[in-house]
């Protein structure tokens, strides 16, 4: 089973240490011109901030055993990519910081480290986890 676009790609690790939540608008990215995401205090990869927190060590370790999980993961062949992410995490900070960011609309999770991405769908099991997270961090 193909969970990537590229071969290439594979799921990165998560940095320790500071990690922040976020509640996005859920609509799509934003660009300042046809091919730069906006980058602002109030947008993260283009996604337009509602709220922010540092997120508790507790809570952190269950994403980023959820988010690393291969498992978490089916075929790359899932379905349309609306991609209206509903909230996010930064793990670790300045040049090292990876954000995850989740569109539950689509079924999509997306990894932006450096200047390079990784898309990937979750299975029916990760869905219904990514979504329970949702549910109790992030709402």
């Amino acid at each position: 089973m193909r969970i990537f676009l590229n071969n290439t790609d594979t799921i990165p690790e998560l940095p320790s240490g500071h990690t922040t939540a976020y509640k996005l608008a859920g609509h799509s990215p934003e660009y300042d011109d046809s091919s730069k995401l906006r980058v602002s205090p109030d947008h993260l990869q283009g996604c337009r901030i509602v709220r922010r927190w540092t997120a508790a060590d507790t809570d952190v370790a269950a994403v980023r055993d959820l988010l690393v999980n291969i498992k978490t993961y089916g075929s790359f062949g899932h379905g349309a990519m609306c991609y209206f992410p509903g909230f996010a995490f930064t793990f670790g900070q300045g040049a090292a910081a990876v954000d995850a960011l989740v569109c539950l609309r689509c079924n999509w999770v997306v990894f932006h480290l450096d200047e390079k991405s990784v898309q990937v769908a979750p299975t029916a099991v990760g869905l219904t986890h990514l979504e329970k997270i949702y549910q109790t961090l992030i709402e």
